[in-house]
């Protein structure tokens, strides 16, 4: 099976004077779990759709957005993808984090039905689609999923959870948050929620 890479720009283009986009495109039908590492990023957001191409849209903003990466790496069925620091780069301010002076938001739109696995710490995370599974770790980040069909199993520490769906099943757990629910249809998705200091909040759409 033959898989491309395609930078969908060869340079890094510039919104302004003050925002850099970076988009790739892969394309390859043997991929089945992605894994997706959030950590450098304040907001993520993931789609499905019926192609069968993943595209990637990073916005990046700071001081130090010349010296951030979008990396893809292929392993067999699964692809890993983060914003990251190139390897040379040295904060010139070494009392001050170069994480805490870039703003990146990362789009991320898949195929439908395959397994994601994202981590992050605060960022913040938006998902809507139709997934195998869809699993989320974050600390403080708040998690907003929408729309969603398959098996989905997100984690926080204080990070509150909402789920805006249809139907659905649905385990939750929350040590010290609020727990508020509407009334569901119960249906195929399955919704595993836990949080130690969040809320979670569980709203019916039509």
């Amino acid at each position: 099976m033959k898989k491309f890479i395609f930078p969908l720009l060869l340079f890094c283009s510039f919104i302004g004077l003050s925002q850099k986009v970076v988009k790739k495109s892969i394309v390859n039908s043997a991929i089945s779990t992605i894994e997706i590492d959030a950590t450098n990023c304040y907001k993520i957001e993931v789609v499905t759709t019926d192609n069968n191409e993943i595209i990637l849209e990073a916005l990046i903003d700071g001081e130090y957005q010349k010296d951030l990466l979008l990396n893809v790496s292929e392993r067999e069925s699964s692809i890993g993808i983060k914003t990251e620091f190139q390897p040379v780069f040295v904060s010139p301010n070494d009392k001050l984090s170069a994480h805490k002076v870039v703003s990146i938001a990362l789009k991320i739109m898949l195929p439908k039905d395959k397994d994601v696995l994202l981590l992050g710490t605060n960022s913040n995370i938006v998902a809507s689609g139709t997934y195998k599974s869809l699993r989320v770790s974050l600390e403080d980040g708040i998690c907003n999923l929408s729309t969603i069909t398959g098996d989905v199993f997100v984690t926080t520490k204080s990070g509150d959870i909402i789920v805006k769906n249809e139907q659905g099943k649905f385990i939750t757990y929350s040590k010290y948050g609020e727990i508020k629910k509407d009334d569901f249809p119960e249906g195929e998705t399955l919704f595993n929620l836990t949080t130690i200091t969040g809320n979670i909040l569980l709203n019916k759409v039509k």
